[in-house]
C-alpha cells in the first residue's frame, strides 16, 4: 500500500496511527527490542519508515510501561526503547520526529461513532461545548468561529453539552449569541433545553418573526428559541447552505473532524453513518449518506491518501424494509476496502422505528436471511431487550443459512457479524 501521511501532531497528544501502535508495543520501560526475523534476514534489517523519540510513548504492556522512542516501518513496530540507540537505526530514507516531551498513544478505536456524517454537516462549522465550563469561554468559541468563517456561513452545535454544566447555567442567550457572532446565523441545541436556540442573524435568515409558530417570545420580541414549525423552517435553511457545498468542501470538513479525533488520541472507527437529524426534525426515518452528501467526501480523502483514520462502516439503509434492503444490495460487495476504509453490509436500521420488534417478524427474517446468503455483515440498532431477542430469533435461522461466525473481519478488529447496540 502507498506511503499515507501521519496525522498532524498536537500540542498534548502526539498520536501514531493505529494500524502500527494498537499492536501494541510489550517492551519493558528502558530496554531495547531489535529488529523482528531470522539473524542474516537483510528485511528484517531494512531501515524503519518512522522514528518517534524524545517522547513519552505509551506501551500497554502489562506494567503499563513508557518509552521514550519507537521505530516503526510497514505499519509495525519494530523496536521500542531509549531515545539513543532508536534513533540511530534511522537511515536517509527515515522520518525522523522529536516529540520534545509529548506523549504518544496506542491509536484508540471507536466502536460506534457516527463520524462520516461530519462531511455533510460540515464540522468546520461546528462549535462543540462539551468540556466547556464557563459561560464566558463558551460565547468567546462561537466569536473565534465568526471569525474563521465567511459572513452567512451557520455556526452550528447540535450535541454534546448541558446548559447545566456552565458555570452561569442556561441556554446561551439571543443578545449573547448576537454579541458573538453578528454576521453570521448561529444554531445551538443542547441537553435540559426544548428546540434550538438560534440568533438573530439566523431568525432573518429563515424569515422567522415573532407571532409565526415555533417562534417563542417573550414581551413580544423573540428570545432566539425554536421548536416545531419554526424549528423545521430554520434547519431546511442550514441544510439549504450544506447542500450547496461542493464534495472538496465536504471533503475538508470531515479532515477537520478526523483531525480533531487524532488530536483526542483517536485513529479509527465502526461508523454506523445515520439519519437526516437534527436539522430535518422529520429525518429520523431518513438515511442521510446520499448523493452527493453520502460517501464521496471519505473516498475524496482516501483516494488522495488524505485519510488519517482507519474506517470501517455500514450502508444507512432507508429503513424500507425488506424493499429496501434487496434494493441497496442488488450488487452486493460486502466487506470491500482495504485497512484504511472498508464497506462492510447494511446497517444501522432497516426499519421504522428501528428499536422495536420487527412489525413483521418473516419480512425481518426474511432480510436477515438475505444477507447471511450473500455474506453481507449486519448492524441493527436495537436497546430494548424484547427487540435484542426478537433479532437474535431470526439471526439465529440466518446463522443456518451461511455461517455468520465466519464474517468477522471488519477492517479494524474481530466482530461478529450481526451487532446489537
Amino acid at each position: 500500500m502507498a506511503h499515507r501521511r501521519w496525522p498532524r501532531m498536537r500540542s498534548a497528544v502526539a498520536v501514531a496511527l493505529a494500524a502500527a501502535l494498537t499492536a501494541g508495543m510489550a517492551v519493558a520501560t528502558g530496554a531495547y527490542s531489535g529488529w523482528p526475523g531470522r539473524s542474516g534476514d537483510d528485511r528484517g534489517r531494512a531501515a524503519p519508515d518512522l522514528v518517534l523519540y524524545n517522547g513519552k510513548i505509551s506501551t500497554v504492556d502489562e506494567d503499563g510501561s513508557t518509552v521514550s522512542a519507537v521505530a516503526i516501518r510497514d505499519g509495525t513496530i519494530v523496536a521500542t526503547g531509549r531515545s539513543g540507540p532508536i534513533r540511530a537505526l534511522a537511515k536517509r530514507s527515515t522520518e525522523v520526529v522529536n516529540l520534545r516531551g509529548r506523549r504518544v498513544l496506542p491509536g484508540l478505536i471507536d466502536g460506534h461513532l457516527h463520524g462520516l456524517r461530519n462531511g455533510y454537516h460540515c464540522f468546520s462549522q461546528a462549535v462543540r461545548l462539551d468540556n466547556t465550563t464557563i459561560r464566558s469561554e463558551a460565547l468567546a468559541d462561537y466569536a473565534a468561529k465568526a471569525d474563521e468563517l465567511a459572513d452567512g456561513r451557520w455556526i452550528l452545535t447540535t450535541a454534546g453539552w448541558t446548559v447545566r454544566q456552565l458555570d452561569q447555567p442556561g441556554m446561551l442567550t439571543l443578545a449573547e449569541l448576537d454579541a458573538a457572532a453578528p454576521e453570521n446565523p448561529v444554531w445551538v441545541q443542547a441537553f435540559g433545553f426544548m428546540g434550538v436556540q438560534v440568533n438573530s442573524r439566523a431568525l432573518e435568515d429563515a424569515g422567522l418573526e415573532a407571532g409565526e409558530p415555533g417562534v417563542v417570545v417573550e414581551g413580544g420580541q423573540p428570545t432566539g428559541q425554536l421548536t416545531g414549525p419554526a424549528l423545521a423552517q430554520a434547519g431546511a435553511k442550514v441544510v439549504e447552505q450544506l447542500d450547496a457545498h461542493s464534495i472538496d468542501e465536504q471533503a475538508e470538513c470531515l479532515s477537520d473532524f478526523v483531525h480533531t479525533v487524532n488530536g483526542l488520541g483517536l485513529t479509527a472507527w465502526k461508523d454506523p453513518e445515520g439519519n437526516q437529524q437534527p436539522f430535518n426534525p422529520a429525518g429520523s426515518c431518513s438515511e442521510f449518506g446520499v448523493g452527493l452528501h453520502g460517501h464521496q467526501p471519505v473516498l475524496e480523502l482516501w483516494r488522495r491518501n488524505r485519510l488519517d483514520a482507519r474506517i470501517a462502516f455500514h450502508l444507512m439503509n432507508d429503513f424500507k424494509g425488506l424493499a429496501g434492503v434487496l434494493a441497496d444490495t442488488r450488487n452486493p460487495i460486502g466487506f470491500i476496502g482495504d485497512d484504511r476504509l472498508r464497506y462492510l453490509g447494511v446497517g444501522e436500521e432497516v426499519l421504522c422505528p428501528g428499536n422495536q420488534p420487527p412489525p413483521d417478524a418473516a419480512e425481518y427474517l426474511e432480510i436477515s436471511r438475505h444477507l447471511a446468503r450473500n455474506r453481507l455483515s449486519f448492524e441493527n440498532h436495537a436497546s430494548e431487550s424484547e427487540t435484542q431477542m426478537a433479532i437474535l430469533d431470526a439471526w439465529e435461522q440466518a446463522n443456518e443459512v451461511y455461517p455468520i461466525a465466519d464474517m468477522r473481519r471488519n477492517g479494524l478488529e474481530q466482530v461478529p457479524f450481526p451487532q446489537v447496540f
